[in-house]
């Protein structure tokens, strides 16, 4: 994993520019995958105001080119707010919560039974109250903090430790993700399946029959990916966002990764 107990990240520029923040030197950047869409003309059915195909009088269904976004995906490189040095950021959220605890070892050692991976403290250099390592499967929680958010914080740690551990049983893919619109389900067979109320997704579970053999699953925005064993991907999306930016709907579309 690059740096499990990154906050807050942005690239090289967007520091500068926005943040009036720069990048320290040596400071290793992180990769993530980044939508990269772009525009093409295809031939595609010419649809009629119903949104039904228009048959022309040979009785084969009439053609017409049109621009459509093509889903696609880079590496781009971010960094930290740790690697980073300038003015302030502004505050969001809330602040560390205080407070004691009654019988506050048994609590912690009750909650920390169920956690699937050990739980160390350790003193977080970026501001993180803590942090699931995937690779390493562990727990790290931020030395110094009230007895009330170290609690809070090993609640919010071992859910993330659940959701997030992919190597599951026979090894295959498992995972839950959520997007703005719904939950994306990896189940250890390698089917996908969405929860959601959205009418046009068919109901609160459907089944993904397109995508199969998938090991992973991750969301951007509103789109939600799914690796596949033969290393495609694939995305889908029914927010805003994923229909605008990538031309994407429930319908599983292959993607490509431009260089």
């Amino acid at each position: 994993m690059q740096k499990p107990d990154a906050t807050r990240v942005a690239g090289f520029n967007a520091w500068k520019k926005d943040f009036k923040r720069s990048v320290n030197k040596g400071e290793k950047g992180i990769k993530i995958i980044a939508p990269a869409p772009f525009k093409t003309k295809q031939e595609v059915d010419k649809l009629d105001g119903n949104g039904k195909p228009v048959i022309g009088t040979d009785g084969k269904r009439v053609k017409e080119e049109k621009e459509v976004t093509i889903p696609a995906f880079t590496v781009a490189t971010v960094f930290d707010v740790s690697q980073t040095d300038g003015e302030p950021l502004p505050q969001l959220g809330v602040s560390e919560l205080t407070g004691s605890v009654e019988q506050y070892k048994d609590f912690f050692a009750a909650v920390e039974k169920v956690s699937p991976v050990p739980v160390d403290f350790e003193k977080i250099k970026t501001g993180a109250k803590g942090y699931f390592h995937l690779e390493e499967k562990r727990i790290a929680i931020n030395e110094g903090m009230s007895d009330v958010q170290n609690l809070k914080t090993l609640i919010h740690e071992i859910a993330h430790a659940r959701i997030h551990d992919i190597t599951r049983g026979d090894g295959r893919g498992w995972g839950i993700i959520s997007t703005r619109r719904y939950t994306v389900i990896l189940n250890t067979n390698g089917t996908v399946d969405l929860e959601t109320s959205c009418q046009e997704c068919g109901g609160h579970i459907h089944r993904l029959h397109e995508l199969e053999n998938i090991t992973s699953v991750f969301s951007i925005g509103d789109a939600a990916i799914a690796l596949r064993d033969d290393g495609s991907l694939w995305a889908f999306g029914n927010g805003e966002s994923a229909r605008t930016f990538l031309g994407l709907d429930h319908t599983p579309r292959q993607i490509e990764f431009r260089q």
